[in-house]
This record gives structure tokens, sequence and C-alpha cells, in this order.
């Protein structure tokens, strides 16, 4: 058995995802975190392998120049939860002003505490108190960063839970109880992910999951028109936006892209590996300085899609 980079938690054998924290395994052992873009990147890594950074230097300067993101004292280990709580709080108040300016931050807060989201939210501030002390003993120079990345996974997990399952008459948001099961998944199916994220049941008929079934004119038109995969991609779903069914306008899902075409817009695509803007824009969504919009209920469901498979 190994031991998780992030909270020291003894893994089982062939475990993809810690169960603890949620650190995939496979970058779990040996690595080293870069200071310019937050990639865990493997030991010995001269530069980061998303942004370029001189890993070593970083790493030289990390206590000059990285700014903790979530600070905790470790003087009283017994306030650590509540310290998390409050962290957390903040956060939803950040996500709150920038996602739901029309409402009022107090109303969230007192969903949360009334509901039976906060004794399971205790029980996780319970875990990641003990994760984040685990971290403090060792002592490493990476202290602060291992700390900020634990944190805001789970931080952006919780919320993504609370907001989605707790709170939709705030939000005017409806998303299918299965979002919230990806959050803590040790092994996933990404097919079936795009599917429960983007699918909602009453405009089925306007969604083509299974391309062996769906009119080979359409898929045609949609290939012609947006859908511009290259042939190592797998199509999740496409959905047809026009009227009388051409599937010339809509939006679709691969494995490694979303690509759409609005009424008298230019195609768009952009790669999950270059996404690096993603909020919401009006009454439609800015992706990578690109716009996109379908209707409300598609937007956020595309949205909230995006921020989980670009980690966002």
């Amino acid at each position: 058995m190994s031991n998780c980079h992030h909270c020291n938690t003894q893994l089982f054998n062939k475990t993809k995802f810690c169960h603890n924290c949620g650190t995939k395994v496979n970058s779990a052992q040996a690595t080293v975190p870069c200071t310019s873009c937050n990639t865990i990147n493997p030991a010995g890594t001269s530069f980061c392998l998303q942004c370029g950074a001189n890993v070593e230097i970083e790493l030289a300067n990390l206590d000059a120049n990285y700014k903790t993101i979530y600070p905790l004292t470790f003087k009283d280990i017994k306030s650590l939860p509540a310290q998390i709580n409050t962290h957390f709080l903040k956060v939803l108040q950040a996500r709150i002003s920038s996602d739901y300016p029309n409402t009022t931050f107090t109303d969230y807060v007192d969903i949360f505490h009334e509901s039976d989201f906060k004794p399971f939210f205790d029980q996780k501030a319970y875990l990641l108190a003990e994760a984040t002390y685990t971290i403090h003993a060792k002592q490493m120079q990476t202290e602060p960063m291992d700390i900020d990345i634990l944190l805001k996974s789970h931080f952006d997990r919780l919320l993504n839970h609370f907001l989605s399952q707790y709170c939709q008459k705030l939000t005017g948001e409806s998303l299918p109880s299965a979002v919230s099961f990806y959050d803590d998944a040790i092994s996933i199916d990404e097919y079936q992910m795009a599917v429960d994220f983007l699918v909602p049941d009453e405009q089925k008929e306007k969604y083509y999951t299974d391309l062996e079934t769906m009119p080979p004119m359409k898929l045609q038109n949609a290939k012609e028109s947006f859908l511009f995969a290259q042939v190592d991609e797998t199509i999740y779903l496409i959905y047809d936006q026009t009227i009388y069914g051409s599937c010339r306008e809509g939006f679709a899902i691969t494995d490694k892209a979303i690509f759409w075409k609005s009424h008298f817009k230019q195609a768009n695509q952009v790669y999950i590996a270059d996404l690096k803007i993603l909020e919401k824009q009006g009454s439609g969504l800015n992706i990578n300085n690109l716009f996109f919009e379908i209707d409300a209920g598609i937007n956020t469901r595309v949205f909230h899609y995006l921020k989980r498979v670009g980690e966002i």
C-alpha cells in the first residue's frame, strides 16, 4: 500500500483517487506543485508541464512569494473544523456575489445552517481538519500550497452540491441529483457524466447520445456546420437547436472539446485542455471569450459540466 501525497491517507491497492481527499493517485506520489498555476508535476521536473515556470526556482521562493488562500492556525487543532467552516462560507459568499448577484447571501447562510447539508458538511470539515493537520505535521516547504489545493478541490465540490441540491429556489437553476455523485466518485464514466449533466428529461428529444440511431443526414449536417471533431475524438452527445430539426445549429460534446453554432453566428469550438475562461455573461456564457447561448437551463448545465471537466 501507499499513502496520498496531499493528506497522507493510506490508499487501497489499485485505487485511482484518494478516498479521503480525492487526489488522483497517479499524481499523489512523488510530485511537486507549481506555484504559478497550481499544476501538480512529477518530482524532478525542472519546468511546469502546464505553464513552463521553473519549478525549482518557484519552490525556492515559495515562502517569500506564495500568498496563502485559506490561512489556518494550528495552535488549537480542535478549532480547525470551525476555521474550515469560516473559509467555506467566505468562498460561498464570493460565488454568490459573482454568479447570483441578485440574491441575498444571508438566505444561503440560513439554508446552510437549517438544512441537512450542515451535518454532512460538519463531517467533511472534520475529515479536512485531519488532512490539513497531517500536511502541517510534515513541515514541508510546500505546506501552504498543499493545504490550499486540498481545500479548494473540496470546497468546489461542496459548493456545487450545496447550490444544486439545496438552493434551487434561490438560484433559479435546476441540476439533477446525479451531478453530485461525480464529486466523490472513485472512477468516472465520462460519457455517462456528460449525459447526466447535460440532458434534461424534458428535452431528451433534442439530444442525440447514440449516434448509431441518429439520422445520418442530421449527423452529416452537424459535422458540416459546427462539429469539426478530429478522427480520434469520441462524440458523447449532439444537441439540435434548429426549429425544423436540420441539426445545423446547436452544440456537441466530445471527450476533448465543446463545439457549437448559434443562429446567424459562426461556429466555435474550445478544447477542454485549453479552457481558461468560463463565466456567466448576460443571458449566456463566456467560454474563452467566445459567447455561448442556448437557453437558461441548458446554459447552466453546460456551465457546471465545463467547470467539472475543465477543473476550473
